[in-house]
C-alpha cells in the first residue's frame, strides 16, 4: 500500500484552454538552451505538505456498494473568484467490521482533506469536510482518491468536486452569426474576428460602467455617456496587431465595479498560441487594482515538479516591465505541485490597465541549470 497515486483523475484549477497545447512536464525538460542566469536569492522556503501515499487498487465506483461516499459528486454551482468552497461528505460502511484510511490524495493543492489514519465505524460512516479553493474563472474541477482498508478488504474511492467561477460582470461575443454567446473571440477559425462586438452585462442585473476595452476607451454600439448606466452594454473590440509578438493573448475590460474591476477574454489566433515550458494551472493571473501602498498578490499553481530527485521550487520573480515591481511571497508543496503567492507593487509612472509578463525561475533537483519561464499577468495600477 505505498504506491502514490499517478492518476489524475480529474485535474483541478489547470489550463484548460484547448486552443493552447498541453504543458509538459518540467521534470521531462532539458537544460535550457539559453545562458543560465545568476541564481536569485530564494525569497521564501517551500513548505512541504505532509506526503500522502495510496495503494495501486483501482478506484471503485464511489456512490453505490456496502463502502460508499454520499455524495460523491459536489457542484458548487456559479461562485465567485478567490473563493474557498466547503462541504461536508459522509464514507458509508455497511459492513460488520471497522476499516481504516490508509490515503486520501487531492489532485491539486486547491482541494484539502484530513482523513489519513481515521477509522470507519462497522455498520456506521464517517463525515469529513472537505474544500476547494478557486481563483480564476471557467470550470474547475478536483477530485479526492481515498484508500480504504480492513480485513481482506481494500477500495479507493473517488469524491469528485466542480465549481463554475464567473465575476460579476461577465464579457462574450457570438464568434458566428447566431452562434452561441462564447466567452472568448474565436479569430483561429475566421481571422476577420479580430475585430467584432463584445456583449457585457452584470449577472446580478446592476447597472455598471464600462472603463476600458482593450486598454482603450470604449467604443458603444448602443449607449451614450449622457445616457444612465445600464446592466448591459455592446462594444466594439479591436485585438488586430502589425505582426504576432504584438497580438495580445487576452482582451482586458474594465469596470468600475469593486467586485470585477477587471475581467478577460482568451483570444484565440495562430499568433496567440501559449505553449508554456512548465505546468502552469492557468495561463494568466489578474492582480486587480494595484497600488504602491496596496500591492497585489496572485497565486499560482505550478504542477508536474516532482522528479526523481525531489520536488522541484521557484527561485525567484520578475516583473518584464520596469515599473512593476513583482516579489515572490510564499510557496508549498504537495510532493508533485507548487503553489506560489506573488505580490505586485507598482514603481514610479506605472499607471493604468496593463497586461505584461512576470518570469520565474525554478530549481530542479538533478538538473544542472535553472529553468525560467514566462506568467501573462494583468492589473490596473493607480497612484
Amino acid at each position: 500500500m505505498s504506491m502514490l497515486i499517478a492518476t489524475a483523475w480529474i485535474a483541478a484549477s489547470c489550463a484548460l484552454d484547448v486552443f493552447a497545447s498541453a504543458p509538459t512536464s518540467l521534470a521531462s525538460q532539458a537544460a535550457p538552451s539559453r545562458p543560465a542566469q545568476d541564481r536569485p536569492v530564494p525569497t521564501a522556503p517551500v513548505a512541504p505538505a505532509t506526503g500522502r501515499s495510496a495503494p495501486a487498487v483501482p478506484p471503485s465506483p464511489s456512490a453505490s456498494g456496502p463502502v460508499r461516499l454520499e455524495p460523491a459528486r459536489i457542484d458548487f454551482g456559479f461562485v465567485r473568484p478567490h473563493t474557498k468552497l466547503d462541504s461536508t461528505v459522509s464514507i458509508v460502511n455497511d459492513l460488520d467490521q471497522p476499516l481504516t484510511i490508509s490515503a486520501a490524495q487531492p489532485t491539486c493543492q486547491c482541494t484539502t482533506v484530513d482523513l489519513v489514519g481515521k477509522v470507519i465505524p462497522a455498520r456506521g460512516k464517517l463525515d469529513f469536510p472537505i474544500s476547494m479553493k478557486v481563483s480564476s474563472t471557467g470550470l474547475k474541477q478536483a477530485a479526492v482518491q481515498i484508500a480504504i482498508e480492513g480485513a481482506g478488504f481494500e477500495r479507493v474511492l473517488v469524491v469528485e468536486l466542480s465549481a463554475q467561477v464567473v465575476y460579476s460582470i461577465r464579457a462574450v461575443t457570438q464568434n458566428a452569426p447566431g452562434g452561441p454567446w462564447d466567452p472568448f473571440i474565436d479569430a483561429a477559425t475566421n481571422p476577420a474576428r479580430v475585430r467584432g462586438e463584445v456583449k457585457v452585462e452584470s449577472l446580478d442585473g446592476k447597472p455598471f460602467k464600462v472603463l476600458s476595452v482593450g486598454m482603450k476607451p470604449p467604443q458603444f454600439l448602443d449607449w451614450a455617456p449622457s445616457q444612465a448606466p445600464k446592466s448591459s452594454y455592446r462594444v466594439r473590440y479591436d485585438v488586430s496587431a502589425v505582426d504576432c509578438p504584438s497580438m495580445p493573448r487576452y482582451l482586458i475590460l474594465e469596470t468600475d465595479r469593486t467586485d470585477a474591476p477587471l475581467i478577460d477574454m482568451r483570444v484565440r489566433h495562430e499568433c496567440t498560441h501559449i505553449k508554456p515550458a512548465v505546468g502552469f494551472a492557468e495561463f494568466r493571473a489578474n492582480a486587480g487594482i494595484v497600488s504602491p501602498s496596496s500591492p497585489g498578490t496572485f497565486e499560482i499553481e505550478i504542477k508536474r515538479m516532482k522528479t526523481p530527485a525531489g520536488v522541484g521550487r521557484v527561485l525567484g520573480v520578475s516583473s518584464m516591465r520596469s515599473d512593476m515591481k513583482a516579489e515572490l511571497v510564499e510557496q508549498t508543496n504537495d510532493g508533485e505541485s507548487v503553489l506560489a503567492t506573488v505580490r505586485l507593487t507598482p514603481l514610479a509612472g506605472a499607471s493604468g490597465v496593463m497586461l505584461f509578463p512576470v518570469k520565474f525561475a525554478f530549481e530542479l533537483p538533478g538538473q544542472p541549470r535553472q529553468v525560467e519561464e514566462q506568467l501573462l499577468v494583468y492589473a490596473k495600477a493607480v497612484p
